[in-house]
């Protein structure tokens, strides 16, 4: 499972309620991070300090069922990622910008690795 945690995560207590009634070996909980399209529109409205993120953390650590729980700030999705957009662009995420390395349809996959 991945979750985003943003300003607008309220009912944590009923998502974990939820997921602990399935066996789920891993939970990554990723800190709202506004790199394109529209998350950098209202990035005002959904960004959420790393204090409030880490209390949400806290709170998940503390009552879920999962074993495996690892979160991801800013700092963690450097290179570490890479998404491919509806249009096929492959991008990754250096010094908190997308930076496009290629296309999943029309570039080898192996030429687009070695440009990260």
């Amino acid at each position: 499972i991945n979750s985003v945690i943003c300003s607008y995560t309220k009912e944590v207590d009923d998502l974990i309620n939820f997921l602990n009634n399935y066996s789920i070996e891993s939970w990554r909980v990723f800190k709202f991070m506004p790199l394109r399209e529209l998350a950098k529109i209202n990035k005002d409205e959904f960004s959420i300090s790393e204090e409030d993120f880490k209390n949400v953390y806290n709170i998940i650590i503390n009552k879920s069922k999962i074993n495996d729980i690892n979160y991801r700030m800013e700092q963690d999705m450097e290179d570490k990622y890479i998404l491919i957009l509806a249009n096929g662009d492959l991008v990754v995420t250096q010094n908190k910008k997308d930076v496009k390395i290629g296309n999943a349809l029309t570039d080898s996959i192996k030429v687009c690795y070695n440009m990260m």
